[in-house]
Protein backbone atom coordinates (compact mmCIF):
# COMPACT_ATOMS: atom_id res chain seq x y z
CA UNK A 1 0.00 0.00 0.00
CA UNK A 2 1.13 3.73 -0.36
CA UNK A 3 2.06 4.98 2.51
CA UNK A 4 1.06 9.00 3.31
CA UNK A 5 4.12 11.22 2.62
CA UNK A 6 5.96 12.25 6.04
CA UNK A 7 6.33 16.18 6.92
CA UNK A 8 9.58 17.35 7.55
CA UNK A 9 9.79 17.23 11.16
CA UNK A 10 8.58 14.23 10.97
CA UNK A 11 11.50 12.93 9.32
CA UNK A 12 13.74 14.89 11.10
CA UNK A 13 11.95 12.94 14.21
CA UNK A 14 12.79 9.44 13.01
CA UNK A 15 16.47 10.64 12.43
CA UNK A 16 16.95 11.63 15.49
CA UNK A 17 15.61 8.66 17.07
CA UNK A 18 17.93 6.44 14.78
CA UNK A 19 20.68 8.18 15.66
CA UNK A 20 19.13 7.78 19.69
CA UNK A 21 18.69 3.87 19.51
CA UNK A 22 22.89 2.91 20.47
CA UNK A 23 21.75 5.06 23.57
CA UNK A 24 18.21 4.22 24.79
CA UNK A 25 15.14 2.22 24.63
CA UNK A 26 13.80 3.45 21.25
CA UNK A 27 9.82 3.20 22.45
CA UNK A 28 10.94 5.07 25.12
CA UNK A 29 12.41 7.48 23.24
CA UNK A 30 9.80 7.96 20.91
CA UNK A 31 7.18 8.40 23.69
CA UNK A 32 9.42 11.58 25.43
CA UNK A 33 9.76 12.67 21.71
CA UNK A 34 5.73 13.09 21.45
CA UNK A 35 5.85 14.90 24.78
CA UNK A 36 8.27 17.41 23.62
CA UNK A 37 6.82 18.08 20.70
CA UNK A 38 3.60 19.09 22.84
CA UNK A 39 6.11 21.11 25.00
CA UNK A 40 7.11 23.13 22.07
CA UNK A 41 3.86 23.98 21.07
CA UNK A 42 2.54 25.52 24.16
CA UNK A 43 5.75 26.74 24.85
CA UNK A 44 5.23 28.63 21.02
CA UNK A 45 1.64 29.89 21.86
CA UNK A 46 1.86 30.32 25.71
CA UNK A 47 5.36 32.21 25.75
CA UNK A 48 3.51 35.01 27.86
CA UNK A 49 2.37 32.57 30.38
CA UNK A 50 5.88 31.40 31.04
CA UNK A 51 8.63 32.28 33.06
CA UNK A 52 11.51 32.67 30.62
CA UNK A 53 13.52 29.30 32.10
CA UNK A 54 10.16 27.64 31.78
CA UNK A 55 10.59 28.01 27.41
CA UNK A 56 11.37 25.65 25.08
CA UNK A 57 13.79 27.95 23.82
CA UNK A 58 15.97 28.10 27.13
CA UNK A 59 15.33 24.47 27.29
CA UNK A 60 17.09 23.48 24.14
CA UNK A 61 20.29 25.77 25.00
CA UNK A 62 20.49 23.75 28.52
CA UNK A 63 20.04 20.40 26.42
CA UNK A 64 22.90 21.67 23.62
CA UNK A 65 25.31 22.39 26.32
CA UNK A 66 24.96 19.17 28.18
CA UNK A 67 23.56 20.45 31.08
CA UNK A 68 19.87 19.87 31.40
CA UNK A 69 18.84 16.51 33.44
CA UNK A 70 15.86 14.72 33.19
CA UNK A 71 15.14 15.96 36.67
CA UNK A 72 15.29 19.55 35.65
CA UNK A 73 12.56 18.95 32.37
CA UNK A 74 10.53 16.99 34.56
CA UNK A 75 10.37 19.57 36.59
CA UNK A 76 10.17 22.19 33.97
CA UNK A 77 7.17 20.63 32.44
CA UNK A 78 5.47 20.51 35.97
CA UNK A 79 5.88 24.27 36.02
CA UNK A 80 4.55 24.93 32.54
CA UNK A 81 1.43 22.57 32.99
CA UNK A 82 0.46 24.64 35.96
CA UNK A 83 1.24 27.81 34.56
CA UNK A 84 -1.01 27.60 31.07
CA UNK A 85 -4.79 27.58 32.06
CA UNK A 86 -6.53 24.43 31.51
CA UNK A 87 -3.15 22.01 30.44
CA UNK A 88 -2.70 21.11 34.02
CA UNK A 89 -1.64 17.41 34.54
CA UNK A 90 -0.97 17.56 30.35
CA UNK A 91 3.00 16.03 31.81
CA UNK A 92 1.65 14.03 34.82
CA UNK A 93 3.80 11.18 34.34
CA UNK A 94 7.00 12.68 32.66
CA UNK A 95 9.47 11.85 35.16
CA UNK A 96 8.60 8.24 35.31
CA UNK A 97 9.06 8.48 30.87
CA UNK A 98 12.16 10.30 31.75
CA UNK A 99 13.90 7.64 34.00
CA UNK A 100 13.02 4.65 31.57
CA UNK A 101 14.81 6.56 28.91
CA UNK A 102 18.00 4.85 29.53
CA UNK A 103 20.17 2.99 32.21
CA UNK A 104 22.25 6.58 33.03
CA UNK A 105 22.13 9.86 33.57
CA UNK A 106 24.33 11.11 31.18
CA UNK A 107 22.79 8.92 28.45
CA UNK A 108 19.56 9.93 29.04
CA UNK A 109 20.71 13.83 28.44
CA UNK A 110 22.46 12.66 25.36
CA UNK A 111 19.13 11.45 24.16
CA UNK A 112 17.60 14.92 24.80
CA UNK A 113 20.09 16.69 23.17
CA UNK A 114 19.51 14.70 20.33
CA UNK A 115 15.88 15.22 20.53
CA UNK A 116 15.32 18.91 21.61
CA UNK A 117 17.66 19.58 18.25
CA UNK A 118 16.05 17.97 16.19
CA UNK A 119 12.33 19.50 17.06
CA UNK A 120 13.77 23.03 17.60
CA UNK A 121 13.73 24.58 13.68
CA UNK A 122 10.13 23.90 13.43
CA UNK A 123 7.52 26.32 14.32
CA UNK A 124 4.05 23.45 15.24
CA UNK A 125 2.24 26.52 15.91
CA UNK A 126 2.25 28.00 12.44
CA UNK A 127 1.43 24.63 10.87
CA UNK A 128 -2.19 23.77 10.23
CA UNK A 129 -3.76 21.93 12.75
CA UNK A 130 -4.98 18.98 10.98
CA UNK A 131 -1.92 18.14 9.14
CA UNK A 132 -0.40 18.59 12.32
CA UNK A 133 -2.65 16.39 13.61
CA UNK A 134 -2.24 14.12 11.50
CA UNK A 135 1.17 13.52 11.45
CA UNK A 136 1.38 13.36 15.37
CA UNK A 137 -1.28 10.80 14.72
CA UNK A 138 0.78 8.84 12.77
CA UNK A 139 3.91 8.96 15.01
CA UNK A 140 1.54 7.76 17.63
CA UNK A 141 0.12 4.94 15.63
CA UNK A 142 4.09 4.10 15.11
CA UNK A 143 4.27 4.12 18.77
CA UNK A 144 1.55 1.68 19.33
CA UNK A 145 3.05 -1.22 16.77
CA UNK A 146 6.18 -1.15 18.51
CA UNK A 147 5.46 -0.60 22.03
CA UNK A 148 5.28 -3.95 24.09
CA UNK A 149 2.60 -2.56 26.72
CA UNK A 150 -0.51 -2.43 24.77
CA UNK A 151 -1.36 1.61 23.73
CA UNK A 152 -4.90 1.75 22.75
CA UNK A 153 -4.67 3.19 19.51
CA UNK A 154 -7.48 2.40 17.22
CA UNK A 155 -6.05 2.66 13.80
CA UNK A 156 -6.78 5.51 11.34
CA UNK A 157 -8.50 3.72 8.63
CA UNK A 158 -10.96 2.16 11.34
CA UNK A 159 -11.15 5.34 13.27
CA UNK A 160 -12.48 7.03 9.35
CA UNK A 161 -15.06 4.57 8.97
CA UNK A 162 -16.75 4.59 12.52
CA UNK A 163 -16.54 8.28 12.19
CA UNK A 164 -18.17 8.04 8.68
CA UNK A 165 -21.29 6.21 10.18
CA UNK A 166 -21.58 8.01 12.90
CA UNK A 167 -21.62 11.35 11.98
CA UNK A 168 -23.83 10.44 8.89
CA UNK A 169 -26.79 13.45 9.24
CA UNK A 170 -25.22 14.97 11.83
CA UNK A 171 -22.28 17.11 10.59
CA UNK A 172 -24.78 20.48 10.20
CA UNK A 173 -25.65 20.58 14.04
CA UNK A 174 -24.65 23.63 16.06
CA UNK A 175 -23.40 21.63 18.84
CA UNK A 176 -22.10 18.11 19.17
CA UNK A 177 -20.69 16.13 22.10
CA UNK A 178 -18.56 12.99 21.99
CA UNK A 179 -18.06 10.64 24.64
CA UNK A 180 -15.60 7.77 24.33
CA UNK A 181 -15.68 6.17 27.80
CA UNK A 182 -12.45 3.72 27.05
CA UNK A 183 -10.26 6.55 25.53
CA UNK A 184 -7.14 5.15 24.70
CA UNK A 185 -4.70 8.10 22.73
CA UNK A 186 -8.31 9.69 21.99
CA UNK A 187 -7.67 8.81 17.83
CA UNK A 188 -10.89 7.63 17.84
CA UNK A 189 -12.38 10.55 19.32
CA UNK A 190 -10.60 12.75 17.34
CA UNK A 191 -11.62 11.47 13.62
CA UNK A 192 -15.10 11.53 14.91
CA UNK A 193 -14.81 15.28 15.78
CA UNK A 194 -12.82 16.14 12.32
CA UNK A 195 -15.80 14.92 10.19
CA UNK A 196 -17.62 18.35 11.78
CA UNK A 197 -16.92 21.29 9.10
CA UNK A 198 -16.87 23.55 11.93
CA UNK A 199 -14.93 21.55 14.90
CA UNK A 200 -15.27 24.00 17.15
CA UNK A 201 -18.94 23.53 17.51
CA UNK A 202 -17.63 19.99 18.79
CA UNK A 203 -16.93 19.05 22.70
CA UNK A 204 -14.85 15.98 23.13
CA UNK A 205 -15.41 13.89 26.65
CA UNK A 206 -12.89 11.22 27.52
CA UNK A 207 -12.26 8.98 30.27
CA UNK A 208 -9.31 6.70 30.17
CA UNK A 209 -7.99 4.41 33.24
CA UNK A 210 -3.97 4.67 32.49
CA UNK A 211 -2.34 7.68 33.59
CA UNK A 212 0.60 7.20 30.85
CA UNK A 213 -2.00 6.92 27.55
CA UNK A 214 -3.99 10.17 29.17
CA UNK A 215 -1.48 12.15 28.66
CA UNK A 216 -0.56 11.00 24.87
CA UNK A 217 -4.51 11.19 24.78
CA UNK A 218 -3.78 15.10 25.97
CA UNK A 219 -1.04 15.77 23.69
CA UNK A 220 -2.95 14.17 20.52
CA UNK A 221 -5.91 16.82 21.74
CA UNK A 222 -3.21 19.87 21.71
CA UNK A 223 -1.69 18.77 18.64
CA UNK A 224 -4.64 18.43 16.68
CA UNK A 225 -5.43 22.28 17.84
CA UNK A 226 -8.56 21.33 20.21
CA UNK A 227 -9.16 24.37 22.31
CA UNK A 228 -8.21 22.91 26.41
CA UNK A 229 -11.97 24.03 27.00
CA UNK A 230 -13.36 21.66 24.77
CA UNK A 231 -11.51 18.77 25.39
CA UNK A 232 -12.85 16.97 28.54
CA UNK A 233 -10.05 14.63 29.42
CA UNK A 234 -10.38 12.62 32.62
CA UNK A 235 -8.87 9.63 34.43
CA UNK A 236 -10.71 6.56 35.79
CA UNK A 237 -12.49 3.35 35.93
CA UNK A 238 -15.19 3.82 33.44
CA UNK A 239 -17.02 0.65 34.84
CA UNK A 240 -16.43 1.28 38.70
CA UNK A 241 -16.39 5.72 38.64
CA UNK A 242 -17.94 7.29 35.46
CA UNK A 243 -16.41 11.29 36.26
CA UNK A 244 -18.72 12.90 33.88
CA UNK A 245 -22.13 11.31 35.48
CA UNK A 246 -21.07 12.99 38.49
CA UNK A 247 -19.35 16.17 37.14
CA UNK A 248 -22.11 16.77 34.79
CA UNK A 249 -25.47 15.36 36.55
CA UNK A 250 -25.34 12.80 34.15
CA UNK A 251 -24.76 14.79 30.85
CA UNK A 252 -26.18 12.98 27.78
CA UNK A 253 -24.56 13.11 24.12
CA UNK A 254 -25.32 12.93 21.07
CA UNK A 255 -21.95 10.18 19.91
CA UNK A 256 -20.79 8.05 21.55
CA UNK A 257 -17.54 5.35 20.31
CA UNK A 258 -15.36 3.04 21.60
CA UNK A 259 -13.21 0.63 21.55
CA UNK A 260 -13.05 -1.39 25.07
CA UNK A 261 -9.85 -3.25 26.12
CA UNK A 262 -10.46 -6.89 24.71
CA UNK A 263 -11.35 -9.50 27.45
CA UNK A 264 -11.61 -7.37 30.11
CA UNK A 265 -13.18 -8.57 33.96
CA UNK A 266 -14.94 -6.39 35.73
CA UNK A 267 -16.51 -6.40 39.53
CA UNK A 268 -20.24 -7.11 38.29
CA UNK A 269 -21.13 -6.34 42.41
CA UNK A 270 -24.70 -7.31 42.79
CA UNK A 271 -25.95 -3.94 44.04
CA UNK A 272 -25.25 -2.93 40.04
CA UNK A 273 -28.21 -4.51 39.32
CA UNK A 274 -29.99 -1.16 40.71
CA UNK A 275 -27.83 1.00 38.65
CA UNK A 276 -29.51 2.40 36.18
CA UNK A 277 -26.97 1.42 33.44
CA UNK A 278 -27.95 -2.53 34.03
CA UNK A 279 -31.73 -1.92 35.93
CA UNK A 280 -33.40 -2.12 33.20
CA UNK A 281 -31.79 -5.54 31.65
CA UNK A 282 -32.79 -7.13 34.78
CA UNK A 283 -29.10 -8.76 34.24
CA UNK A 284 -25.27 -8.13 34.55
CA UNK A 285 -22.77 -9.04 32.04
CA UNK A 286 -20.76 -11.86 33.30
CA UNK A 287 -17.23 -10.96 35.39
CA UNK A 288 -15.22 -12.52 33.02
CA UNK A 289 -16.44 -10.40 30.18
CA UNK A 290 -17.02 -7.07 30.41
CA UNK A 291 -18.13 -6.34 26.58
CA UNK A 292 -21.82 -5.60 27.25
CA UNK A 293 -20.73 -4.34 30.61
CA UNK A 294 -19.04 -1.32 28.47
CA UNK A 295 -21.90 -1.31 25.92
CA UNK A 296 -24.44 -0.64 28.16
CA UNK A 297 -22.52 1.67 30.03
CA UNK A 298 -22.04 3.99 26.19
CA UNK A 299 -26.45 3.14 25.34
CA UNK A 300 -27.27 4.70 28.83
CA UNK A 301 -25.39 8.03 28.18
CA UNK A 302 -26.60 8.01 24.90
CA UNK A 303 -29.10 11.04 23.87
CA UNK A 304 -32.63 9.91 22.56
CA UNK A 305 -31.63 10.85 19.07
CA UNK A 306 -28.09 9.84 19.47
CA UNK A 307 -25.99 7.04 17.93
CA UNK A 308 -23.38 5.07 19.30
CA UNK A 309 -20.74 2.27 17.82
CA UNK A 310 -18.47 0.17 19.43
CA UNK A 311 -15.75 -2.70 18.72
CA UNK A 312 -16.53 -5.85 20.34
CA UNK A 313 -15.65 -9.43 19.92
CA UNK A 314 -17.53 -11.54 18.11
CA UNK A 315 -18.55 -13.35 21.33
CA UNK A 316 -21.20 -10.82 21.75
CA UNK A 317 -23.23 -11.66 19.02
CA UNK A 318 -23.62 -15.60 20.24
CA UNK A 319 -22.60 -16.17 23.58
CA UNK A 320 -25.52 -17.35 25.58
CA UNK A 321 -26.21 -17.25 29.29
CA UNK A 322 -26.38 -13.14 30.53
CA UNK A 323 -24.68 -12.14 27.45
CA UNK A 324 -27.83 -13.70 25.51
CA UNK A 325 -30.07 -12.31 27.90
CA UNK A 326 -28.67 -8.86 27.37
CA UNK A 327 -28.29 -9.61 23.52
CA UNK A 328 -32.25 -10.30 23.69
CA UNK A 329 -33.30 -7.25 25.41
CA UNK A 330 -31.50 -5.21 22.79
CA UNK A 331 -32.89 -6.38 20.00
CA UNK A 332 -36.56 -6.99 20.99
CA UNK A 333 -36.32 -3.10 21.88
CA UNK A 334 -35.17 -1.80 18.49
CA UNK A 335 -31.52 -0.89 19.82
CA UNK A 336 -29.28 -2.95 17.29
CA UNK A 337 -29.03 -0.68 13.84
CA UNK A 338 -26.17 -3.04 12.69
CA UNK A 339 -23.56 -5.53 13.32
CA UNK A 340 -20.70 -5.41 10.87
CA UNK A 341 -18.30 -8.01 10.45
CA UNK A 342 -14.54 -6.74 10.22
CA UNK A 343 -11.49 -8.19 8.62
CA UNK A 344 -8.50 -9.94 11.45
CA UNK A 345 -5.35 -8.38 11.92
CA UNK A 346 -6.81 -4.90 11.73
CA UNK A 347 -5.37 -3.91 15.48
CA UNK A 348 -2.00 -3.52 17.01
CA UNK A 349 -3.00 -4.90 20.01
CA UNK A 350 -5.06 -8.18 18.91
CA UNK A 351 -4.91 -10.24 15.41
CA UNK A 352 -8.72 -11.27 16.28
CA UNK A 353 -11.54 -10.35 13.83
CA UNK A 354 -13.71 -8.17 15.71
CA UNK A 355 -17.43 -6.65 15.13
CA UNK A 356 -18.77 -3.02 14.77
CA UNK A 357 -21.84 -2.70 16.34
CA UNK A 358 -24.34 0.68 15.83
CA UNK A 359 -27.01 1.48 18.42
CA UNK A 360 -29.22 3.78 18.08
CA UNK A 361 -32.34 4.66 20.34
CA UNK A 362 -36.39 4.65 19.44
CA UNK A 363 -35.27 3.15 15.86
CA UNK A 364 -38.93 2.47 13.56
CA UNK A 365 -38.12 -0.78 13.31
CA UNK A 366 -36.48 -3.43 14.91
CA UNK A 367 -34.70 -5.23 11.56
CA UNK A 368 -30.75 -5.24 11.79
CA UNK A 369 -28.56 -4.84 9.18
CA UNK A 370 -25.90 -7.32 9.14
CA UNK A 371 -22.76 -6.58 7.10
CA UNK A 372 -19.71 -9.31 6.50
CA UNK A 373 -16.30 -6.73 6.07
CA UNK A 374 -14.05 -9.85 6.70
CA UNK A 375 -12.62 -9.75 3.36
CA UNK A 376 -12.60 -5.86 3.05
CA UNK A 377 -9.09 -5.36 3.33
CA UNK A 378 -5.48 -5.00 2.19
CA UNK A 379 -2.18 -5.71 3.32
CA UNK A 380 0.29 -3.35 4.42
CA UNK A 381 2.80 -5.20 5.57
CA UNK A 382 2.44 -7.45 8.44
CA UNK A 383 -0.89 -5.16 9.25
CA UNK A 384 -4.70 -5.70 7.53
CA UNK A 385 -5.91 -2.22 6.94
CA UNK A 386 -9.32 -0.78 5.58
CA UNK A 387 -8.69 1.20 2.07
CA UNK A 388 -10.60 4.33 1.40
CA UNK A 389 -12.68 1.64 -1.13
CA UNK A 390 -13.24 -0.79 1.28
CA UNK A 391 -14.97 2.13 3.88
CA UNK A 392 -17.12 2.94 1.03
CA UNK A 393 -18.60 0.28 0.30
CA UNK A 394 -18.94 -1.16 4.12
CA UNK A 395 -20.49 2.82 4.38
CA UNK A 396 -22.72 2.86 1.47
CA UNK A 397 -24.04 -0.77 2.55
CA UNK A 398 -24.85 0.61 5.51
CA UNK A 399 -26.80 3.88 4.55
CA UNK A 400 -28.79 1.89 1.81
CA UNK A 401 -29.91 -1.00 4.42
CA UNK A 402 -30.33 -3.63 1.41
CA UNK A 403 -29.60 -7.26 0.85
CA UNK A 404 -26.20 -7.55 -1.16
CA UNK A 405 -25.49 -11.08 -2.12
CA UNK A 406 -23.09 -12.41 0.03
CA UNK A 407 -21.85 -9.32 1.49
CA UNK A 408 -24.77 -8.12 3.61
CA UNK A 409 -28.45 -8.88 4.65
CA UNK A 410 -31.27 -7.10 6.78
CA UNK A 411 -32.97 -9.22 8.88
CA UNK A 412 -36.35 -8.89 10.04
CA UNK A 413 -37.12 -9.13 14.16
CA UNK A 414 -38.78 -12.39 13.00
CA UNK A 415 -35.40 -13.72 11.33
CA UNK A 416 -33.66 -12.70 14.78
CA UNK A 417 -35.92 -14.86 16.77
CA UNK A 418 -36.26 -17.76 14.93
CA UNK A 419 -32.46 -17.76 15.17
CA UNK A 420 -32.79 -17.78 18.91
CA UNK A 421 -31.47 -13.82 19.55
CA UNK A 422 -28.37 -15.23 17.21
CA UNK A 423 -26.53 -12.62 15.91
CA UNK A 424 -23.28 -14.68 14.41
CA UNK A 425 -22.90 -13.26 11.04
CA UNK A 426 -22.62 -16.51 9.09
CA UNK A 427 -26.24 -17.44 9.88
CA UNK A 428 -27.25 -14.09 7.98
CA UNK A 429 -24.88 -14.10 4.97
CA UNK A 430 -24.09 -16.99 3.03
CA UNK A 431 -19.97 -16.18 2.01
CA UNK A 432 -19.76 -19.02 0.07
CA UNK A 433 -19.59 -18.88 -3.42
CA UNK A 434 -19.45 -21.79 -5.91
CA UNK A 435 -16.68 -22.72 -7.67
CA UNK A 436 -17.45 -22.19 -11.38
CA UNK A 437 -18.83 -25.26 -13.25
CA UNK A 438 -15.82 -27.42 -15.23
CA UNK A 439 -15.76 -26.68 -18.75
CA UNK A 440 -15.13 -31.11 -19.71
CA UNK A 441 -14.82 -30.37 -23.78
CA UNK A 442 -12.25 -27.61 -23.21
CA UNK A 443 -10.40 -29.74 -20.71
CA UNK A 444 -9.95 -32.69 -22.39
CA UNK A 445 -8.71 -30.38 -25.75
CA UNK A 446 -6.24 -28.99 -23.34
CA UNK A 447 -4.89 -32.03 -22.71
CA UNK A 448 -4.73 -33.66 -25.87
CA UNK A 449 -3.08 -30.78 -26.68
CA UNK A 450 -0.71 -30.91 -24.06
CA UNK A 451 -0.10 -34.94 -24.47
CA UNK A 452 1.00 -34.29 -27.92
CA UNK A 453 3.56 -31.64 -26.97
CA UNK A 454 5.11 -33.92 -24.35
CA UNK A 455 5.69 -36.35 -26.90
CA UNK A 456 7.20 -33.90 -29.40
CA UNK A 457 9.30 -32.56 -26.89
CA UNK A 458 10.50 -36.06 -26.20
CA UNK A 459 10.78 -37.10 -29.47
CA UNK A 460 12.92 -33.90 -30.18
CA UNK A 461 14.95 -34.79 -26.91
CA UNK A 462 16.09 -38.35 -28.37
CA UNK A 463 17.29 -37.13 -31.85
CA UNK A 464 19.16 -34.72 -30.00
CA UNK A 465 20.77 -37.65 -27.79
CA UNK A 466 21.19 -39.45 -30.70
CA UNK A 467 23.52 -37.00 -32.18
CA UNK A 468 25.81 -37.34 -29.10
CA UNK A 469 29.19 -38.84 -29.56
CA UNK A 470 30.71 -39.47 -26.28
CA UNK A 471 34.35 -40.09 -25.69
CA UNK A 472 34.15 -42.76 -23.23
CA UNK A 473 31.98 -45.94 -22.88
CA UNK A 474 30.79 -45.02 -19.32
CA UNK A 475 29.16 -41.73 -20.43
CA UNK A 476 27.89 -43.94 -23.60
CA UNK A 477 25.82 -45.94 -20.68
CA UNK A 478 24.27 -43.27 -18.60
CA UNK A 479 23.30 -41.79 -22.42
CA UNK A 480 21.40 -44.75 -23.40
CA UNK A 481 20.20 -45.72 -19.65
CA UNK A 482 18.57 -42.85 -19.87
CA UNK A 483 16.88 -43.19 -23.55
CA UNK A 484 15.35 -45.92 -22.29
CA UNK A 485 13.38 -44.56 -19.34
CA UNK A 486 12.17 -41.37 -21.13
CA UNK A 487 10.71 -43.86 -24.43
Amino acid sequence: MMQQAKTAWERALESAIQSARKLCDVTVCRDVALALIAYKLLSDVHAAHLKRDWTFPLMLNRASDGFLTTDDLSQTLQEVSHAIPQVEDIFADMTERLSALAVSEDKREDVLKILFEAIAPFDFAKIDPAERGAAYARQIEKLAKCRKAPLSVTPAAVSELIAAIVTHGKRDTEAVSIYDPTLGSASLLLKTGACFPDTTAVNYYGQENDQHTLCIARWNCLLHGIAPEAAHLTEGDTLAEDWFSHATLDLAYDIMVMQPPYGARWAAEQYLLYDPRFAAVGVLPPRTHADNAFLLHGLYQLKEDGIMAIILPHGVLFRGGPDGKIRQYLIENGLIAAVIGLPANLFYDSKIPCALLILQKHRPSKDILVIDASKEYAQDGRQNILTPQNTQRIVQAYLRREDEPHFCHLATIEEIRTNDYNLNIPRYVDTFEPEPECDFPALTKEMATRRQQIVANKNELLRAMQQLTPSDEDTMRMIQVFQKIIK
